[in-house]
């Protein structure tokens, strides 16, 4: 006979067993909800820049020309909305959605290796599977942690720390520069300051409305030329928070923000205008942070995006038909998109994979570079266009020490600048700007070369007296489509290269070797090239 209390156990041990087991299946049902993440959609190439390019504010989004996304048109909107409510607010970070919190191989679809086969663009086959035994490895990893750990680019504050006061002094110092070249620069922006319009922009009709100054240009050009001014002043550091000229930079700024379209594009004329805006407010927005700068920028980056050409360049309209590839162009988007890069709006990595396609594809073994693969002047060549095809190299991260980098540095360094040819195709002011970016960059002992000749160009040249003081007459190549905002922009561009980046700018970007070294391409001269002799 079974004792009672012993009796009374067997009598309720189903019921415990029973609820024992439904409270773990409780508790797992409560964890799978908790923390299961909803399967990602598959997205193409433009993930990879969320993971290995840079921070990130939020996941890549690819906007299929003709077929953009619904769900990343809103995602933007509503970030724009929010932003528009708090404009003298700093921007939050992002906080990633559950679906950015788990990464699959799933994330890459089959539409990346047809894209990057055809275009050159979305993620390559080597990509794929370099992140797939990255997932191996880890196998859900947070997409902010991993970009921390795989980029060691530095920030838009280390980038351009040479543009505070004393690291002008000590980049002036150390790169060549004098108290010569810095009193040019201080005169060029104190004629600008005289010579802006009522609204803002600097007009290349109507700047000497309240003096006498020659040298109009072409109205066409009146955003970009209100860009390249800016430029000189944030060169130096200078912005609407810091410096002298704060109130001619707000309302310069004012002027091209007034100037977007709800695409995003700056201007209506030509892709100019658009490059070098974006250029110049990204520039702004690396020295100060302006929150009310960000939205701007993300919205002008994806006009910029949706508007190259298949072959990785743009051309002068945004939608040109057929595609067309301009080398002048794409340069100023390059230097845009990287400054944007730096500062932290998102940059999809196709873009600028598009861009390494089409200077592989545009640049000889000799060194020299098209100007353009279709249309008027398809084959033209020109030192100008070989300066963009070094300065784009290189800040892509091709080595300085490659074969063909030392090949377009020799043709630079045997075409020095010389003010008396200004006017010529193979030495102009354009030139001289390019092969000021690219020979600083190629390191000290090329640069001085350079620089030497740049300084004898450009010093005794600049207007000394009256109301023309600080400014260059446009007597050159594209000189009466710019005026004289543009040549004395442009020259002043120069003069401020001691201090444009800091030293270690080039190792700022360890990222965008990837470009050249995981992607597989043809060589240059196994390339059909349309109008190419």
């Amino acid at each position: 006979m079974i004792p009672a209390k012993q009796n009374e156990v067997f009598q309720y041990s189903p019921m415990f067993a029973l609820s024992i087991l439904f409270h773990l299946l409780l508790v797992l049902l409560l964890l799978q909800i908790q923390f299961e993440t909803p399967p990602e959609p598959a997205l193409s190439g433009s993930n990879v820049i969320s993971v290995f390019f840079g921070d990130s504010e939020g996941p890549g989004e690819e906007t299929v020309k003709g077929k953009p996304e619904s769900t990343s048109k809103e995602t933007s909107e509503s970030e724009e909305t929010e932003e528009s409510e708090n404009p003298s607010e700093e921007a939050a970070p992002p906080v990633p959605s559950d679906s950015q919190t788990k990464l699959t191989a799933d994330t890459f679809d089959s539409s990346d290796a047809v894209a990057s086969e055809t275009f050159g663009v979305g993620s390559s086959l080597q990509t794929k599977q370099s992140f797939q035994a990255l997932l191996k490895n880890n196998a859900t990893v947070h997409a902010s942690n991993l970009t921390s750990q795989t980029s060691t680019a530095l920030s838009a504050k280390d980038v351009f720390s040479r543009r505070a006061p004393k690291g002008r002094q000590e980049g002036t110092s150390q790169n060549g520069g004098s108290s010569a070249t810095e009193s040019a620069v201080e005169a060029s922006l104190s004629w600008f300051s005289k010579h802006q319009s009522i609204n803002g922009s600097w007009d290349p009709v109507s700047f000497s409305e309240r003096c006498h100054c020659s040298g109009k240009g072409y109205e066409t050009y009146l955003q970009g030329l209100t860009g390249f001014v800016l430029l000189c002043y944030s060169g130096v550091g200078y912005t609407h928070q810091e410096g002298p000229y704060r109130r001619e930079v707000k309302r310069a700024l004012d002027f091209l923000l007034a100037q977007q379209d709800a695409s995003g594009r700056f201007g209506t004329t030509n892709m100019y205008n658009h490059a070098i805006s974006l250029l110049a407010l990204a520039e702004i927005y690396a020295l100060t942070k302006d929150s009310r700068l960000a939205s701007p920028l993300r919205n002008a980056v994806t006009f910029g995006q949706n508007a190259q050409q298949a072959g990785g360049g743009w051309s002068y309209a945004a939608n040109p038909q057929p595609s067309r590839n301009d080398t002048s162009i794409t340069g100023f988007m390059l230097m845009a998109l990287v400054t944007c890069h730096i500062s932290g709006i998102e940059v999809d990595t196709a873009i600028f994979r598009g861009i390494a396609r089409h200077f592989e594809e545009m640049t000889d073994p000799d060194g020299s570079v098209i100007y353009a693969d279709t249309g008027d002047n398809a084959s033209r060549g020109g030192m100008g266009i070989v300066a963009i095809g070094l300065y784009s190299r290189l800040a892509l991260g091709f080595s300085p020490q490659n074969n063909l980098s030392r090949k377009q540095t020799n043709l630079l360094l045997g075409n020095l600048p010389q003010w008396n040819k200004a006017n010529d195709l193979n030495n102009s002011m354009y030139y001289w700007y390019y092969g000021s970016l690219a020979t600083f960059l190629m390191g000290k002992s090329d640069f001085a070369q350079w620089n030497q000749s740049l300084q004898t160009t450009l010093l005794p040249h600049q207007q000394q007296t009256g109301h023309l003081k600080g400014s260059y007459d446009p007597d050159c190549k594209w000189g009466k489509h710019g005026g004289r905002l543009y040549s004395t922009a442009i020259n002043t561009l120069c003069l401020e290269i001691y201090y444009k980046y800091s030293p270690r700018y080039l190792q700022s970007l360890p990222e965008f070797k990837k470009l050249w070294e995981e992607e597989k391409k043809l060589q240059p001269w196994e390339k059909k090239i349309v109008g190419k002799r």
